[in-house]
């Protein structure tokens, strides 16, 4: 990143790159025996995603610097809610849209993601729009692998230094394993164990994210008013109420049908809860490092924090799954709300260590 100048271009190049080979999944057979007949297709499809993925380490620090440089340390917050409560909305419609389609077609995704991949490129370009003066940028004379060995050297040597910054990345050590740990067999939970169909998921990933809608514009203006530490702690907690809600559906399965929907009560506080996490952690995961940070270091950053994403990501889920598969899906919940008893006491004892310094 640091070595091109042209961010929009970047931002396109790298738009183009990564959500392109979703268009090949047009030619996918339609039918189950045609997908059994390929030993390869299970590979060429998660290449399709890790490959679209991978723009992830280049869009979100790029992003965090082009929005940081334009929007006041108030002000960014509250702008970045109201994009994301939009983003929510047409979540909404996708959401309950594909899970009924998927009930009606489970080869939907075929045409659904290529559709996804221009909408993909077209966002990023839109994206790219936001103004940014690269004049004053020196680009480093460096080859490619001094900078990166130097990158790598940097990141730990900014761990080091910032300590507000060191704790807040530690937090999210203790809540991104818990949070991956327990997402990898929570779709297999509700299938197996409370028999959910496509349709039925859609309805609880709404209610969530109609709570999330409504409580994203008050928590855009919360982030910058107060200590980022006080509003990580309230969003790791809903975090870990979610889970233990999610846990206790399989002790009190009652539930109520409703257009072929099963309606778990443990399951629509759960989701509910999920909806408070998911505005919350909206923000302080994509924006919550700038706030540690001048607005020429926030792409640094937010780097630095999608490092730290994806060391977890490496074995937290395998782990997850392991648990599950020789222990139970309780043992898996209960590791996820110890961890993040973990992340609310390690950002609690960094907030209060500010405040005595």
């Amino acid at each position: 990143i640091k070595r091109i100048k042209n961010k929009k271009r970047l931002l396109i190049v790298a738009g183009i790159v990564t959500r392109l080979p979703l268009v090949f999944l047009l030619f996918f057979s339609k039918t189950e025996a045609g997908i059994a007949g390929n030993p390869y297709i299970h590979l060429i499809f998660l290449g399709m995603f890790f490959v679209y993925f991978f723009a992830n380490n280049i869009i979100f620090p790029t992003i965090n610097l082009l929005l940081k440089t334009n929007y006041t340390h108030e002000n960014f917050g509250k702008y970045y809610s109201y994009a994301t409560s939009a983003k929510k909305v047409m979540e909404i419609v996708g959401t309950f849209g594909f899970g009924l389609w998927l009930d009606l077609d489970k080869f939907a995704f075929t045409y659904a993601y290529p559709a996804m991949a221009f909408l993909g490129m077209f966002s990023i370009y839109l994206l790219a729009s936001i103004p940014f003066d690269s004049s004053k940028i020196a680009l480093p004379t460096k080859g490619f692998l001094a900078l990166m060995l130097e990158s790598v050297s940097n990141m730990f040597g900014t761990l080091r230094k910032n300590k507000p910054y060191q704790q807040f990345e530690m937090s999210f050590m203790f809540y991104g394993f818990a949070f991956m740990a327990t997402y990898a067999i929570i779709n297999i939970y509700f299938d197996k164990v409370l028999g959910l169909s496509f349709s039925g998921l859609a309805f609880y990933k709404n209610l969530y994210n109609v709570v999330a809608i409504i409580l994203l514009p008050i928590v855009g203006r919360l982030i910058g008013s107060i200590d980022v530490r006080k509003f990580g702690i309230f969003t790791f907690s809903s975090m870990l109420s979610y889970l233990v809600f999610i846990a206790l559906s399989e002790y009190f399965p009652q539930y109520t049908t409703i257009y072929g929907i099963k309606m778990y009560w443990t399951l629509i506080i759960a989701f509910v809860l999920f909806g408070v996490f998911t505005a919350t952690m909206a923000l302080l995961w994509s924006i919550g490092s700038a706030y540690y940070c001048s607005p020429n270091e926030a792409a640094d950053y937010q780097a630095i924090h999608l490092t730290l994403t994806g060391v977890r990501a490496s074995f937290a889920p395998l782990f997850g799954v392991y648990l599950f598969e020789s222990m139970s899906y309780t043992a898996v919940f209960g590791l996820g709300i110890v961890l993040l008893i973990g992340a609310m006491l390690t950002i609690r004892y960094a907030a209060k260590s500010e405040q005595m310094h």
